[in-house]
């Protein structure tokens, strides 16, 4: 399913085809491409936008690649964080639960 960008066959091909370049330089990508806000698909969206303001189809790959490279790094460390709160909560417990035995 090729979402709507725009208008016109030229558009079409092109979002084809900028997928097929995608999923050629990083496989992983197909893994939920059926889904219309997929990673893959957000991606391609915003090469394409990157097109339309001049930039080539490298270029814009290259920046769309380093902006969601950040983003999951980000995405990332606010799970380790919330992964370090969750283990941190459960050894306080922990230690409580052992406290109140040793009174």
């Amino acid at each position: 399913m090729v979402p709507s960008i725009g208008s016109g066959e030229f558009e079409t091909k092109s979002y084809t085809s900028l997928i097929s370049t995608l999923i050629k330089k990083r496989p992983e990508a197909k893994i939920n491409f059926q889904l219309s806000n997929s990673n893959a698909h957000r991606f391609v969206k915003r090469q394409m936008a990157l097109i339309k303001k001049g930039y080539t189809e490298e270029k814009a790959f290259q920046l769309t690649e380093n902006e969601f490279r950040k983003s999951f790094e980000k995405q990332r460390r606010s799970a380790s964080a919330l992964h370090q709160v969750a283990v941190s909560n459960r050894l306080r417990s922990f230690m409580d639960q052992y406290q109140q035995l040793s009174v």
